[in-house]
């Protein structure tokens, strides 16, 4: 049987669409997943909002039970605007499929991401989540996500200098193909230029320790080319609008995909508000197999992985220990 390894992360935020913010998914959802992982004999990855700390900071102090990671997912949930889409060009071959040059994020009413336009900010956020995560839990973050998966090569740069090890910002459907995880680098200089001053034609670029592990999702080439691919995502919200069993042929085809000899790896997301009866927002796909619905599906998804894969779950931190001792090109032997 294949080496099968599922890394299940959470969202810790506030509730999708309600301004004022409301706290349903902390208060209601938060101890429901608590209990099923306690019984399921699992660990998992929270991602936390670290102004949650503020708000609903007793709700919280479980979070770190039974081996769970904390791991850190900005302050207020922001989205960083510079970092909607990753030029060709400057990072690899990270590529948005554009709909008349834009990406329309206002995908439901009352939707409000309280955007920033600057380095320095995202910065000064990161510094302060990962301060308020590591004076409150006892420990410090190694691993990140960006907010509505916005991120840009010197955020990635500016994690690295923190010491993160692990960063899910830039999902599979991000990319032009499936991948695996890796370390990301950016190119110094273009054969072009190299060759314009005479220098050996070998690749120069700037590597980072901090390994990205693109989160699943349908890998189906034609997939890509649908805006929607947002919605087909392996999360939560695939579950919930496609039924557990497509969602075990997107696991068979992510399987198909990978390599033989490296360990399939499940990469999953979900959000705390996806467990509760949320209020209309205006986009019929969020509205489906909510609070215990979805509840009952999270249920099914770690059954079918059990009996479909037999794998190891494993939190981010510990998947890319995993990764880095055993099957990193550039570091295992």
């Amino acid at each position: 049987m294949r080496n099968v390894v599922v890394c299940l992360t959470v969202d810790l935020e506030r509730d999708l669409g309600a301004m004022p913010p409301k706290y349903k998914g902390i208060d209601l959802a938060l101890p429901i997943l608590l209990d099923i992982f306690k019984e399921q004999g699992i660990q998992i990855t929270w991602l936390l909002s670290s102004k949650l700390i503020e708000d609903r900071g007793k709700a919280l102090k479980h979070c770190a039970n039974n081996q769970h990671e904390i791991a850190c997912h900005g302050y207020k949930h922001e989205l960083y605007l510079p970092s909607l889409r990753l030029p060709v060009a400057e990072y690899e071959k990270i590529g948005f499929k554009l709909k008349d040059d834009e990406m329309d994020l206002q995908l439901f009413e009352g939707f409000n991401p309280l955007p920033f336009d600057d380095r320095r900010t995202a910065f000064e956020i990161i510094d302060k989540s990962t301060s308020q995560i590591e004076n409150f839990f006892g420990k410090r973050p190694t691993s990140f996500k960006m907010p509505y998966t916005t991120i840009d090569w010197e955020v990635l740069k500016y994690l690295d200098t923190l010491k993160y090890q692990v960063d899910v910002s830039i999902p599979n459907w991000k990319y032009w193909d499936w991948r695996p995880p890796y370390h990301p680098y950016i190119h110094k200089m273009t054969t072009e230029e190299r060759n314009s001053l005479n220098l050996e034609p070998k690749e120069e670029r700037e590597s980072l320790r901090l390994l990205e592990i693109p989160m699943s999702c349908d890998p189906r080439p034609e997939i890509s080319t649908n805006m929607m691919v947002i919605h087909r995502t392996f999360s939560m919200l695939s579950c919930r609008t496609l039924g557990i069993q497509r969602v075990e042929t997107i696991l068979d085809r992510i399987a198909k995909r990978t390599p033989a000899d490296i360990p399939i790896i499940f990469a999953f997301k979900s959000s705390i508000w996806e467990f509760t009866e949320m209020q209309k927002v205006g986009h019929y796909e969020l509205e489906q197999n909510i609070g215990q619905g979805a509840v009952g599906l999270m249920g099914q998804l770690i059954d079918l992985l059990k009996t479909k894969f037999d794998p190891n779950f494993l939190t981010l931190t510990r998947l890319a220990s995993f990764w880095e001792n055993n099957h990193c090109p550039n570091h295992s032997s």
